[in-house]
């Protein structure tokens, strides 16, 4: 599995770090995938401060 994260504010995000880890622990347990965070200018919804995009191969 791979996860994608793409972000407005990465100063923002990294401040919300025990918030997003919580939220992690709570959705994924205790499953660690390779995960890329990304800067962007912006998002297709104006409201939206991440967009977040998932991929798994299943046997």
């Amino acid at each position: 599995m791979a996860l994608r994260a793409y972000v407005t504010d990465i100063a923002e995000f990294n401040a919300a770090g025990a918030a997003v880890g919580a939220a992690w622990s709570a959705t994924l347990g205790r499953h660690f995938p390779a995960m890329t965070l990304v800067q962007v200018s912006a998002l297709i919804d104006a409201n939206a401060k991440v967009e977040i995009e998932g991929e798994a191969l299943l046997p």
